[in-house]
């Protein structure tokens, strides 16, 4: 992949991270090859890879990616608006014992505000990407109350149409401004 987008200045790699099993370099070591090689963003698929997304599992993962400001996308795996895979208190957790590190969930849905608003309130590094987040008047909803900066856009390709979060980002009660950082610079940021 690295050589693949070499010279590709728009494209930029985002490692996918497992706990410490013996399957990948120690976590700080594997954060100072990221860093050497240009990756700036990491993510992991707790649900996916079969490990709790729990301190006693990823610990010394995050502490190694908070000191390297490494953000971390964090993929539970949601295919349905109903599934309830994300443990909550964990993230709370997390969010607290590392406030340096971004935490972004990725492809939460509809019952998001529920679990996500008592959380804003507390954790400044919490963001959601939006791909599956289908909320009427949500992106707007969340910029009002927390501030565009917490959302970061995303489609879900290639396994969710485009159209849905493009329609979203466009048709919501955002402001310009809003719609700019939503739609990409909260990522450059």
């Amino acid at each position: 992949l690295m050589e693949e987008i070499k010279g590709h200045p728009r494209l930029h790699p985002c490692w996918v991270l497992l706990p410490t099993t013996g399957e990948m370099a120690a976590p700080g070591e594997l954060v100072r090859e990221m860093k050497a090689q240009g990756v700036r963003a990491a993510r992991v698929f707790p649900n996916l890879h079969r490990y709790q997304f729990a301190e006693a599992n990823v610990g010394d993962l995050l502490a190694a990616l908070e000191e390297a400001s490494v953000p971390l996308f964090v993929d539970f795996g949601i295919t349905h608006w109903a599934h309830d895979k994300i443990d909550w208190q964990t993230m709370d957790e997390v969010c607290s014992r590392y406030p340096r590190l971004p935490f972004i969930v990725v492809g939460e849905g509809i019952g998001a505000p529920r679990f996500l608003f008592p959380l804003w309130s507390r954790h400044p590094n919490l963001y959601l990407e939006t791909s599956y987040y289908q909320v009427h008047q949500g992106l707007s909803e969340v910029a009002r109350r927390f501030g565009a900066q917490r959302l970061l856009f995303g489609t879900g390709l290639p396994l969710r149409a485009p159209g849905p979060p493009l329609t979203q980002l466009h048709y919501d009660f955002l402001t310009d401004e809003e719609r700019a950082a939503i739609g990409g610079r909260n990522l450059r940021g």
